[in-house]
């Protein structure tokens, strides 16, 4: 009776080991299901500039084709201007996982990539949240 009565409590607890194991998530998940994704899906996808202004970052998100999109001075004058990596990672953290975003689509002068140390800080929130970001003409070198 002990040997059944032990061999029943190693059984209780690998099997609450396997279990918990299985509930196990990576950062991705854990993030994903903790973030308020509060910005609605577009089905053509998300427009992304940045250019620097007074030794500053700038940014701009909006849904591809809205309107104030067809120019540098449009754009830069938007009211929903953004200063910082950190403001446009909190931004994009807000799409639908699997929302395309695209950096500097259209090529328009004016617009420009940061520096790598900040692109590359932008690319991996998108990796880690599930954002598809497509750098039009990003050169890693």
């Amino acid at each position: 009776m002990k040997k059944f009565f032990g061999f029943l409590c190693a059984a209780v607890l690998v099997s609450g080991f396997c279990a918990c194991a299985g509930n196990v998530k990576s950062d991705a998940e854990n993030y994903s299901q903790n973030t308020a994704r509060t910005l609605a899906r577009s089905m053509r996808g998300y427009e992304l500039y940045s250019w620097l202004e007074g030794g500053q970052w700038k940014f701009v998100m909006a849904e591809a084709g809205s309107p104030g999109l067809s120019s540098y001075a449009e754009i830069t004058i938007r009211d929903d201007v953004m200063t910082g990596a950190d403001a446009v990672i909190a931004k994009l953290r807000q799409l639908p996982e699997n929302q395309e975003v695209y950096w500097n689509l259209r090529q328009m002068e004016g617009f420009e990539y940061p520096d790598r140390s900040v692109t590359d800080k932008i690319l991996s929130a998108c990796e880690h949240s599930g954002i598809i970001m497509q750098a039009v003409r990003l050169s890693m070198d």
